[in-house]
């Protein structure tokens, strides 16, 4: 059984920001700047679409756009992304809650764009815990996690 949200001042907070910041990305990733971005491969994760995932990851600056130095590190979680779908796909058929282990998680990059599909793409039930030797490493997960409205489905 997945955990019931709880509204506090700050998921409220972070609701808005969440949605002034999308609201910012959908303006900013017109169908021209992102097929130049694109640059004719498939984004999994169009910016216009994961804009506070990529802003809580550190990908996308506040006004929404991605700085070049972050560009492969984008690209990098779109290829991770494509090389996990068939496997995704596969237990979202066969198991009605997906229970993941990201074991060695660093900054989470994995696990929070595992967590953000399941969430907003997929729309199926999925726990994902990551595990990091570095109690600072898992901190600052934490924190990007709660940025991006992903602690009803991530522990750590």
């Amino acid at each position: 059984m997945l955990p019931v949200p709880v509204v506090t001042a700050s998921s409220v907070t972070r609701d808005r920001w969440a949605a002034e910041l999308a609201a910012r990305a959908r303006a900013y990733w017109t169908e021209a700047r992102t097929a130049e971005l694109a640059r004719g491969k498939a984004l999994l994760l169009p910016p216009a679409e994961a804009a506070p995932l990529l802003r809580a990851l550190g990908l996308l600056h506040d006004d929404a756009s991605l700085p070049p130095s972050r560009v492969p590190k984008y690209f990098q979680i779109n290829h991770m992304l494509a090389l996990l779908a068939p496997a995704l796909r596969e237990l979202r058929a066969q198991h009605p809650v997906i229970h993941l282990l990201d074991a060695g998680c660093g900054r989470s990059y994995l696990t929070l764009l595992i967590a953000w599909c399941a969430k907003h793409v997929w729309a199926h039930p999925t726990q994902v815990l990551g595990v990091d030797r570095s109690a600072a490493v898992i901190e600052d997960s934490r924190r990007r996690c709660a940025l991006a409205q992903l602690d009803d489905v991530v522990r750590y």
